[in-house]
Formats: structure tokens, C-alpha cells, sequence
């Protein structure tokens, strides 16, 4: 609700002040903001796109020190749609960290996953093959 993209461009969309570089962006129009726009801000130092990556950040952290605190598996993967991971890290893991006083973060790990914004296509396309290669196995 909060971390989504759509949430993270309608934040955006919303709140994008006049003189940001994230609304030079998108050609002055707010209908144009997604969330990798605004990555791309601010990754150019738009203090107002990092603001947004930083509540961005605080909500998955949040969520995700929750999840923690009920399963504590050894790595936690997280998805990194915009691109982003460099700069959602630092206070994502604060948050966590503050959040899950109990997880023993010396034996787990939070990591971007390695596949980046290919993740959604090479798994689909994963579960594709296992189907056929179910089929393949009931037909022989």
C-alpha cells in the first residue's frame, strides 16, 4: 500500500514540488511519474526523489521486519524494481534493524535479488517450463 509502485508514484505524483528535477523528468507532467523516474532523480541529487525513496525504504523496512520477526529465514530477498537497491539499502536495513531487535542479524542476510528487473519475465517464464515438463513427465 505504502511501498508498491503505484503507491510510490502517486506519492510522488502528489507531492512533487514545482521545482524538482523529478518533475523536469517527466516533461512537467505528474501523470508521467513512476517510481523509476523517480529513482532517476534521485540518483541526480533531487532532494525531493530521495525523500520518497526514503519513505519508500522506511515502509518495505517496516513490512519486512515484521515478516522477519515471525519466520526469521536465513536471507530475505528483496526485489529491486527501480533499480534502486544502492539507495533504498541503507534505510531499509536501519529499519529493520531497529525493528526486529530480536532477529539475529549475524546469521541472516538481506539481499537485492540478482536478477534485478528481469526477475518477473525469467520467472514466468520458469514456471512455464515446469508446467511442460509435467505434462512431459504424466504423458510418458
Amino acid at each position: 500500500m505504502f511501498a508498491a509502485g503505484p503507491a510510490i508514484s502517486r506519492h510522488a505524483a502528489e507531492h512533487v514540488p514545482q521545482d524538482s528535477l523529478l518533475l523536469a523528468l517527466a516533461d512537467g507532467d505528474r501523470a508521467n511519474i513512476t517510481p523509476l523516474l523517480v529513482s532517476r532523480a534521485a540518483e541526480q541529487g533531487d532532494p525531493f526523489a530521495r525523500e520518497v525513496l526514503d519513505r519508500t525504504a522506511f515502509y518495505l523496512g517496516v513490512g519486512l521486519a515484521n515478516l522477519l520477526n515471525i519466520i526469521t529465514p536465513e536471507v530475505a530477498i528483496m526485489g529491486d524494481v527501480m533499480g534502486s537497491w544502492s539507495l533504498l539499502a541503507p534505510k531499509l536495513l536501519d529499519t529493520v534493524r531497529s525493528r526486529a531487535a530480536m532477529i539475529p542479524f549475524e546469521q541472516m542476510r538481506i539481499v537485492p535479488a540478482s536478477l534485478g528487473l528481469n526477475a518477473g519475465i525469467i520467472g514466468g517464464g520458469r514456471a512455464i517450463l515446469d508446467v511442460l515438463n509435467e505434462k512431459a513427465r504424466e504423458s510418458a
